[in-house]
Protein backbone atom coordinates (compact mmCIF):
# COMPACT_ATOMS: atom_id res chain seq x y z
CA UNK A 1 0.00 0.00 0.00
CA UNK A 2 1.34 3.40 -0.96
CA UNK A 3 2.06 5.61 2.02
CA UNK A 4 0.38 9.03 2.02
CA UNK A 5 2.58 12.09 1.65
CA UNK A 6 2.85 14.06 4.88
CA UNK A 7 2.83 17.84 4.64
CA UNK A 8 4.05 20.57 6.96
CA UNK A 9 1.18 23.07 6.89
CA UNK A 10 2.07 25.31 9.83
CA UNK A 11 5.17 26.51 11.62
CA UNK A 12 5.66 28.34 14.89
CA UNK A 13 8.87 29.41 16.63
CA UNK A 14 10.11 31.35 19.61
CA UNK A 15 13.89 31.55 19.80
CA UNK A 16 16.71 33.76 21.09
CA UNK A 17 16.74 35.39 17.64
CA UNK A 18 13.00 36.13 17.36
CA UNK A 19 9.63 35.60 18.97
CA UNK A 20 7.98 34.30 15.78
CA UNK A 21 8.92 32.24 12.75
CA UNK A 22 9.38 35.29 10.54
CA UNK A 23 11.50 37.27 13.02
CA UNK A 24 13.61 34.20 13.73
CA UNK A 25 14.20 33.59 10.02
CA UNK A 26 15.06 37.25 9.48
CA UNK A 27 17.62 37.04 12.28
CA UNK A 28 19.14 33.84 10.95
CA UNK A 29 19.46 35.30 7.45
CA UNK A 30 21.08 38.42 8.91
CA UNK A 31 23.60 36.32 10.81
CA UNK A 32 22.47 37.54 14.21
CA UNK A 33 24.19 35.80 17.15
CA UNK A 34 22.12 36.02 20.34
CA UNK A 35 24.83 34.63 22.65
CA UNK A 36 25.42 36.94 25.59
CA UNK A 37 26.56 36.96 29.20
CA UNK A 38 23.75 35.88 31.51
CA UNK A 39 23.77 37.52 34.97
CA UNK A 40 22.13 34.47 36.60
CA UNK A 41 25.16 32.41 35.56
CA UNK A 42 27.69 34.62 37.32
CA UNK A 43 30.41 32.48 38.86
CA UNK A 44 29.72 29.46 36.64
CA UNK A 45 32.38 27.98 34.38
CA UNK A 46 30.20 29.04 31.46
CA UNK A 47 28.35 32.30 32.04
CA UNK A 48 26.95 32.93 28.56
CA UNK A 49 24.12 31.44 26.51
CA UNK A 50 21.49 32.17 23.88
CA UNK A 51 18.35 33.19 25.77
CA UNK A 52 14.89 34.37 24.79
CA UNK A 53 14.51 37.96 25.94
CA UNK A 54 12.27 40.96 25.39
CA UNK A 55 9.00 39.14 26.04
CA UNK A 56 6.80 38.69 29.12
CA UNK A 57 6.00 34.99 28.82
CA UNK A 58 3.17 35.06 31.38
CA UNK A 59 1.48 37.92 29.57
CA UNK A 60 1.99 36.23 26.20
CA UNK A 61 0.52 32.94 27.45
CA UNK A 62 -2.32 34.77 29.18
CA UNK A 63 -4.86 33.46 31.67
CA UNK A 64 -4.37 31.99 35.10
CA UNK A 65 -2.85 28.73 33.86
CA UNK A 66 0.57 30.33 33.29
CA UNK A 67 1.43 29.91 36.98
CA UNK A 68 1.63 26.14 36.59
CA UNK A 69 3.84 26.21 33.50
CA UNK A 70 7.62 26.02 33.41
CA UNK A 71 9.48 28.22 30.98
CA UNK A 72 9.90 25.34 28.53
CA UNK A 73 6.13 24.76 28.54
CA UNK A 74 5.34 28.40 27.81
CA UNK A 75 7.71 28.35 24.85
CA UNK A 76 5.98 25.28 23.42
CA UNK A 77 2.48 26.68 23.84
CA UNK A 78 3.33 29.98 22.17
CA UNK A 79 5.02 28.22 19.24
CA UNK A 80 2.08 25.82 18.89
CA UNK A 81 -0.41 28.69 18.74
CA UNK A 82 1.54 30.29 15.91
CA UNK A 83 1.89 26.99 14.06
CA UNK A 84 -1.82 26.18 14.21
CA UNK A 85 -2.76 29.70 13.08
CA UNK A 86 -0.16 29.50 10.29
CA UNK A 87 -1.80 26.26 9.12
CA UNK A 88 -5.14 28.05 8.84
CA UNK A 89 -6.72 25.84 11.51
CA UNK A 90 -8.97 26.79 14.40
CA UNK A 91 -9.12 24.45 17.43
CA UNK A 92 -12.64 25.66 18.10
CA UNK A 93 -13.80 23.96 14.91
CA UNK A 94 -11.68 20.83 14.54
CA UNK A 95 -12.42 17.30 15.72
CA UNK A 96 -10.11 17.14 18.72
CA UNK A 97 -10.29 13.35 18.85
CA UNK A 98 -8.33 13.27 15.58
CA UNK A 99 -5.59 15.68 16.69
CA UNK A 100 -2.34 14.38 18.19
CA UNK A 101 0.28 16.39 20.07
CA UNK A 102 3.88 15.15 20.02
CA UNK A 103 6.39 17.50 21.64
CA UNK A 104 9.90 16.36 22.52
CA UNK A 105 12.27 17.77 25.10
CA UNK A 106 15.70 16.74 26.28
CA UNK A 107 15.78 18.13 29.80
CA UNK A 108 12.17 19.15 30.36
CA UNK A 109 11.68 21.07 33.56
CA UNK A 110 15.06 20.36 35.13
CA UNK A 111 15.35 24.05 35.99
CA UNK A 112 12.03 23.90 37.85
CA UNK A 113 13.10 20.76 39.68
CA UNK A 114 16.30 22.46 40.80
CA UNK A 115 14.37 25.49 42.07
CA UNK A 116 12.02 23.28 44.06
CA UNK A 117 14.92 21.30 45.52
CA UNK A 118 16.64 24.50 46.66
CA UNK A 119 13.41 25.80 48.21
CA UNK A 120 12.91 22.52 50.06
CA UNK A 121 16.48 22.45 51.35
CA UNK A 122 16.57 26.09 52.48
CA UNK A 123 13.04 26.76 53.73
CA UNK A 124 11.26 23.43 54.08
CA UNK A 125 8.26 21.72 52.42
CA UNK A 126 5.89 24.67 52.78
CA UNK A 127 8.18 26.78 50.61
CA UNK A 128 7.76 24.48 47.62
CA UNK A 129 5.14 25.11 44.96
CA UNK A 130 1.89 23.09 44.84
CA UNK A 131 2.58 23.01 41.10
CA UNK A 132 6.12 21.73 41.60
CA UNK A 133 5.55 18.48 39.74
CA UNK A 134 3.82 20.27 36.85
CA UNK A 135 6.85 22.55 36.56
CA UNK A 136 9.19 19.62 36.03
CA UNK A 137 7.80 16.62 34.16
CA UNK A 138 8.67 16.41 30.44
CA UNK A 139 5.18 15.65 29.11
CA UNK A 140 3.74 18.99 30.24
CA UNK A 141 4.41 20.87 26.96
CA UNK A 142 2.34 18.33 25.03
CA UNK A 143 -0.25 18.21 27.81
CA UNK A 144 -0.72 21.98 28.02
CA UNK A 145 -0.96 22.30 24.24
CA UNK A 146 -3.59 19.55 24.22
CA UNK A 147 -5.56 21.27 26.99
CA UNK A 148 -5.40 24.69 25.35
CA UNK A 149 -6.40 23.35 21.95
CA UNK A 150 -8.87 20.65 23.04
CA UNK A 151 -6.76 18.04 21.28
CA UNK A 152 -7.97 14.76 22.74
CA UNK A 153 -6.02 12.39 20.51
CA UNK A 154 -2.65 10.91 21.55
CA UNK A 155 -0.35 13.19 23.56
CA UNK A 156 3.30 12.11 23.60
CA UNK A 157 6.64 13.46 24.82
CA UNK A 158 9.64 11.78 23.13
CA UNK A 159 13.00 12.22 24.84
CA UNK A 160 16.04 11.23 22.78
CA UNK A 161 18.53 13.88 23.89
CA UNK A 162 19.52 16.28 21.11
CA UNK A 163 17.33 14.50 18.57
CA UNK A 164 14.09 14.77 20.60
CA UNK A 165 12.52 17.20 18.14
CA UNK A 166 13.25 15.08 15.10
CA UNK A 167 11.98 12.02 16.95
CA UNK A 168 8.74 13.89 17.65
CA UNK A 169 8.31 14.66 13.96
CA UNK A 170 9.07 11.05 13.05
CA UNK A 171 6.50 9.74 15.53
CA UNK A 172 3.91 12.25 14.32
CA UNK A 173 4.54 11.28 10.71
CA UNK A 174 4.09 7.60 11.53
CA UNK A 175 0.82 8.30 13.35
CA UNK A 176 -0.54 10.18 10.34
CA UNK A 177 0.65 7.47 7.97
CA UNK A 178 -1.11 4.80 10.04
CA UNK A 179 -4.32 6.83 10.27
CA UNK A 180 -4.09 7.28 14.05
CA UNK A 181 -4.78 11.00 13.68
CA UNK A 182 -5.60 13.55 10.99
CA UNK A 183 -3.60 16.46 12.39
CA UNK A 184 -0.40 16.36 14.43
CA UNK A 185 1.05 19.28 16.36
CA UNK A 186 4.70 18.28 16.71
CA UNK A 187 8.10 19.68 17.56
CA UNK A 188 10.35 20.38 20.53
CA UNK A 189 11.03 22.80 23.33
CA UNK A 190 13.90 23.42 25.72
CA UNK A 191 14.94 25.77 28.51
CA UNK A 192 18.20 24.71 30.09
CA UNK A 193 20.00 27.97 30.90
CA UNK A 194 20.48 27.67 34.67
CA UNK A 195 23.57 27.10 36.83
CA UNK A 196 23.30 23.34 37.45
CA UNK A 197 22.84 22.44 33.78
CA UNK A 198 25.41 24.91 32.50
CA UNK A 199 27.96 23.65 35.01
CA UNK A 200 27.24 20.07 33.97
CA UNK A 201 27.83 20.80 30.29
CA UNK A 202 31.01 22.69 31.12
CA UNK A 203 32.34 19.89 33.32
CA UNK A 204 31.63 17.31 30.62
CA UNK A 205 33.68 19.30 28.13
CA UNK A 206 30.74 19.79 25.78
CA UNK A 207 30.28 23.54 26.27
CA UNK A 208 32.31 26.12 24.40
CA UNK A 209 34.76 27.88 26.74
CA UNK A 210 34.68 31.64 27.05
CA UNK A 211 37.03 33.13 24.47
CA UNK A 212 36.34 36.80 23.95
CA UNK A 213 32.92 37.96 22.79
CA UNK A 214 30.23 35.27 23.45
CA UNK A 215 28.40 36.36 20.31
CA UNK A 216 31.29 34.98 18.22
CA UNK A 217 31.27 31.53 19.79
CA UNK A 218 28.07 30.11 18.29
CA UNK A 219 29.41 28.76 14.99
CA UNK A 220 28.45 25.07 14.71
CA UNK A 221 29.67 24.56 11.15
CA UNK A 222 32.91 26.54 11.38
CA UNK A 223 36.25 24.75 11.24
CA UNK A 224 37.32 26.44 14.48
CA UNK A 225 34.15 25.64 16.44
CA UNK A 226 34.89 24.98 20.11
CA UNK A 227 31.76 23.38 21.54
CA UNK A 228 28.10 23.95 22.28
CA UNK A 229 26.64 27.34 23.15
CA UNK A 230 23.53 26.51 25.16
CA UNK A 231 20.18 28.06 24.33
CA UNK A 232 16.43 27.84 24.74
CA UNK A 233 13.22 28.15 22.76
CA UNK A 234 10.70 26.06 20.85
CA UNK A 235 9.78 25.12 17.29
CA UNK A 236 6.45 23.46 16.51
CA UNK A 237 5.01 22.21 13.21
CA UNK A 238 1.54 21.19 12.12
CA UNK A 239 1.58 18.02 10.04
CA UNK A 240 -1.25 16.65 7.90
CA UNK A 241 -1.68 14.17 5.09
CA UNK A 242 -0.91 16.26 2.03
CA UNK A 243 -3.99 15.24 0.06
CA UNK A 244 -6.33 16.23 2.87
CA UNK A 245 -4.47 19.48 3.50
CA UNK A 246 -4.80 20.51 -0.12
CA UNK A 247 -8.47 19.52 -0.10
CA UNK A 248 -9.17 22.10 2.61
CA UNK A 249 -7.20 24.72 0.66
CA UNK A 250 -3.95 24.66 2.62
CA UNK A 251 -0.61 25.35 0.95
CA UNK A 252 2.03 22.98 2.37
CA UNK A 253 5.33 24.54 3.35
CA UNK A 254 7.13 21.23 2.76
CA UNK A 255 6.65 17.48 2.44
CA UNK A 256 8.30 14.95 4.75
CA UNK A 257 9.86 12.43 2.42
CA UNK A 258 10.77 9.90 5.07
CA UNK A 259 11.99 9.30 8.59
CA UNK A 260 14.07 6.79 10.46
CA UNK A 261 16.37 6.35 13.40
CA UNK A 262 19.44 4.38 14.39
CA UNK A 263 21.49 3.97 17.53
CA UNK A 264 25.21 3.43 17.19
CA UNK A 265 25.49 1.77 20.65
CA UNK A 266 28.91 3.34 21.06
CA UNK A 267 28.98 6.04 23.77
CA UNK A 268 26.45 8.15 25.71
CA UNK A 269 27.53 11.40 24.04
CA UNK A 270 30.05 10.72 21.26
CA UNK A 271 29.07 9.26 17.88
CA UNK A 272 30.96 6.26 16.55
CA UNK A 273 34.06 7.50 14.71
CA UNK A 274 33.20 5.48 11.60
CA UNK A 275 29.68 6.88 11.28
CA UNK A 276 28.67 3.45 10.02
CA UNK A 277 25.26 3.41 11.70
CA UNK A 278 24.32 7.00 10.96
CA UNK A 279 21.14 7.47 8.89
CA UNK A 280 22.03 7.27 5.23
CA UNK A 281 24.98 4.98 5.81
CA UNK A 282 24.84 1.25 5.19
CA UNK A 283 23.27 -0.19 8.32
CA UNK A 284 21.68 -3.44 9.50
CA UNK A 285 18.34 -3.99 7.77
CA UNK A 286 16.29 -3.68 10.94
CA UNK A 287 17.78 -0.32 11.89
CA UNK A 288 17.62 1.02 8.35
CA UNK A 289 13.96 0.08 7.97
CA UNK A 290 12.64 1.94 10.99
CA UNK A 291 13.29 2.54 14.64
CA UNK A 292 16.52 1.13 16.04
CA UNK A 293 17.38 0.53 19.68
CA UNK A 294 17.08 3.17 22.37
CA UNK A 295 20.47 2.84 24.11
CA UNK A 296 23.71 4.59 23.24
CA UNK A 297 23.68 7.75 21.15
CA UNK A 298 20.43 8.24 19.21
CA UNK A 299 20.80 9.82 15.80
CA UNK A 300 18.03 11.10 13.58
Amino acid sequence: MKRPAIAVTGLGMITPVGHTTDTTWDGVRAGVSPARTVPELQGCAVDFACTVSGIDLDEAVGGRSAFRMGRYVKFALLAAREAVADAGLDPAHWDGTRVAVVVGTSSGGSAGLTEQAVALERRGPEATSPSGILLTIPNMPAAEIAIAMKATGPSLAPCTACSSGVTALSVARDMLTLGQCDIAVAGATESIVFPVAMTGFARSGAAAPRDGDPARLCRPFAADRAGIVMGEGAAIMVLERAEEARARGASPRALIAGAGATTDAHHPTSPHPSGAVAPGARAPARAAAGWGGRGGSPRQ
